[in-house]
């Protein structure tokens, strides 16, 4: 077991992501859920990966200040990452409005027009009623 995880684990950074590396990312959770692994503790594995890998990355680096810049610069990335997705998602909806308004406003527009139109009617036959009465 330790060697197939060992073989998961640095598969996962060969840098290669092909249909091998689903299939095997999919036996994998397949047999996760076949032996009742629950999904927390499948993430805790993770954590603690990254947590070691980010304790090697700490000890190669001596500086205080280089180790704070990585932490803050993966917080960085990933804070712009969250304000992307939801400028997107406010686009979207901004678009989504503009839309509905457009629409109701070109309803409106034919209304008036066909309200006008009436009117317009109406004051012929007015006018022509008047002029009948005026012979």
């Amino acid at each position: 077991m330790r060697k197939t995880l060992i073989t998961h684990m640095l598969s996962l950074f060969n840098g290669v992501i092909d249909d091998d590396f689903v299939k095997l990312r999919t036996k994998v959770a397949k047999t996760h859920y076949r032996i009742g692994l629950q999904p927390r503790w499948y993430s805790s594995g993770f954590q603690n990966a990254q947590n070691h890998l980010q304790r090697i990355v700490f000890e190669q680096t001596k500086n205080e200040d280089e180790q704070r810049a990585l932490v803050l610069e993966a917080y960085e990335v990933e804070h712009l990452k969250a304000r992307e997705n939801q400028y997107k998602e406010i686009k979207e909806e901004v678009k989504r409005k503009i839309s509905l308004v457009s629409e109701e406003v070109l309803y409106l527009s034919e209304e008036t027009d066909a309200s006008v139109k009436q009117l317009i009617e109406n004051g012929q036959f007015v006018k022509m009623q008047i002029a009948t009465r005026a012979e």
